[in-house]
């Protein structure tokens, strides 16, 4: 479960959030407003570039983990893979609106940063990234399981390891 936490936590990166508000604070307000899709998609394709190089390394081990260990490690199935690299993708685009939108805030706050790092904190918990989410009480996963913050980690790392039925999907 460790690298799979681990691949998938370091695709979700709060730095959009921070370049964002950077760009405002600094009086950069032409690029939200001259090119209001642009800007924020040439910044989560900078942030997504810089962060594959950060899951490369889990996503090794794991390559090698699994050919030694196909039991353990080995997806279940290929469509298993298929659809945790889909809900992966979707997990990343999930965080990263939710990061755009937490740096729009710079229009109206004169610093975000420390709000970034606490709202990341916060959401990397409810996520699992810290810990699994089945190691929560049941109230609590079945809190979790309501807002979208189960679908960023635990739920692409339970369809790898063929935990997730196909009503669930």
């Amino acid at each position: 479960d460790i690298l799979f936490f681990g691949i998938l936590h370091n695709l979700q990166s709060s730095r959009v959030a921070t370049w964002m508000g950077d760009d405002i604070s600094a009086g950069q307000l032409n690029h939200y407003l001259t090119k209001p899709i642009n800007f924020p998609m040439a910044t989560v394709i900078r942030t997504t570039t810089i962060l594959i190089t950060r899951v490369a390394v889990p996503i090794f081990l794991l390559i090698v983990g699994a050919a030694i260990f196909p039991s353990y490690l080995a997806p279940s199935s290929a469509t298993s893979l298929f659809l945790f690299v889909f809900f992966a993708l979707l997990g990343l685009l999930l965080w990263n609106l939710l990061m755009v939108t937490i740096g729009c805030l710079a229009f109206w706050l004169t610093e975000i940063k420390s709000l970034v790092t606490v709202l990341d904190l916060v959401l990397s918990f409810f996520k699992g990234a810290y810990i699994p989410l089945y190691l929560f009480c049941d109230q609590v996963k079945s809190f979790l399981f309501l807002t979208p913050f189960s679908y960023l980690t635990a739920f692409p790392t339970d369809i790898y390891q063929g935990l997730v039925k196909t009503p669930q999907l």
